[in-house]
């Protein structure tokens, strides 16, 4: 049985409502997955605090967002099943837990009651799939029932894309020397002004394409593997909202995004 808790301590909320219209959410690949030979419920997941979800939604992003306990018997059977789906399809899927980061949860819970729970009692486990359009479309949890079922359930909400999320850089190490040829988009979510501008120029070409395309966002990097970047990249510094062009494992074109949306288009689709 789907556990739920009370709100009280954080805001007045009431029950989560079902039957919400399905989407097509655009669905990044984890490239740091893509070559994971294992892949479990200690892995599949990336573990979203409250500034990660804030910087996805601030970005307009598109997200899956996993929500559970650690002591839940519920989550106990649809985290492994979740991880199963991640395993098959490579996506990136957010999680964060009550327990295990219970004040980032409380503060996600109070700042976007709104849109997660409208109807005011958090269910848990309960898998969202967010974009800038729907808002927090709830997977019903008469869908998690089994391995299958739960797969099907979620691609009816998303769309699978060629765009590859990397938050290492010996994963994007390994894209260049197995892809060879294909686009990259540099940013920082961090940052408002290049998260905006990527979500303008470059988010829905990228989405769209038929091709392979590595999407670099370095707010979630190590320091350590933004110097390897620095130098594969060939460049002095990062920051800048940049596309990329690689052929045959060798960086041969760039172009710094500003305002010409147009110009982007025409880098990404060349």
């Amino acid at each position: 049985m789907k556990k739920s808790i009370s709100l009280l301590a954080l805001l007045p909320l009431l029950l989560t409502s079902c039957g919400q219209k399905i989407s097509s959410v655009p669905a990044y690949i984890n490239g740091d997955l893509y070559y994971e030979e294992s892949i479990t419920v200690d892995n599949a997941f990336r573990t979203a605090d409250i500034n990660t979800i804030t910087n996805l939604i601030n970005s307009k992003e598109s997200f899956i967002l996993y929500t559970k306990e650690a002591s839940c018997y519920a989550c106990s059977l649809t985290t492994p099943r979740l991880a199963k789906y991640v395993a098959n399809t490579k996506q990136v899927v957010y999680a964060i837990d009550a327990e295990t980061q219970k004040e980032d949860f409380k503060e996600f819970a109070a700042l976007y009651h709104d849109d997660f729970y409208p109807d005011n009692q958090i269910l848990f486990p309960t898998i969202f799939v967010y974009s800038k359009n729907t808002g927090a479309l709830n997977i019903p949890y008469s869908r998690y029932d089994g391995d299958t079922m739960l797969c099907n359930a979620i691609k009816d909400y998303v769309v699978d894309t060629k765009v590859y999320s990397f938050n290492k850089f010996a994963s994007f190490s390994t894209f260049i020397n197995d892809k060879k040829t294909f686009k990259a988009v540099l940013y920082d979510r961090d940052d408002d002004d290049y998260a905006n501008a990527y979500h303008l120029h470059v988010e829905e070409t990228v989405n769209s394409l038929n091709k392979d395309v590595a999407v670099l966002n370095i707010a979630e990097w190590s320091e350590a593997d933004k110097v390897s970047l620095l130098t594969v990249l060939g460049v002095g510094e990062l920051g800048k909202l940049t596309l990329y062009k690689f052929e045959n494992k060798e960086k041969t074109a760039s172009l710094h995004v500003t305002n010409n949306h147009d110009e982007a288009v025409q880098f990404l689709t060349d």
